[in-house]
This record gives structure tokens, sequence and C-alpha cells, in this order.
């Protein structure tokens, strides 16, 4: 057996080639820590959250570049308010 990659081929080999692709990172548990804080309707002042999470348990043996938060006002209909 031999391999082809963008370099070219490699060498032949006659022994098994054990091939370990990542997996997809778990989900992170749920927010450890939500706080509202802020916000007037009278003067059109935005609410702001904070939120705290552990990292996922298992990532696929790759390190998290970021993570993306999702809201629903309704429960049903969700957009993206963080993505980093």
């Amino acid at each position: 057996m031999n391999v082809l990659n963008i370099i070219g081929y490699s060498k032949v080999y006659s022994q098994t080639l054990w091939v370990l692709f990542a997996s997809l990172p778990d989900a992170p548990p749920a927010p450890i820590y939500v706080k509202r804080s802020g916000g007037n309707v009278a003067t059109g002042l935005d609410a702001y959250i904070s939120i705290t999470w552990e990292p996922p348990i298992q990532t696929g043996g790759l390190p998290i570049l970021g993570y993306i938060v999702q809201l629903s006002k309704d429960g049903g209909n969700f957009f993206v308010a963080y993505d980093g």
C-alpha cells in the first residue's frame, strides 16, 4: 500500500497503516453562570447577559477555536448573538 497526498506518493508499505480521524468535539455543558444586566426600555438601552461555561470534555484532539452563541426570543427562531 502507498499513500497519495499533495506532495506525491509515499513509499510502499507492507504493514497495516492506521489512520486516525479527528472526531467532532462534544457540545459544552450547560452554562454554569448566566446573569442579565442593564437595559432600560424608556431610554432604549439594551440589556446584556454574561454567560460562563466549562469547555467540552472531549475535543476530538483539537483545540477549541471559538464559540457561537445563539438566542431565541420566541423559543423557535434562533439568531447568532456571538461568534468568536
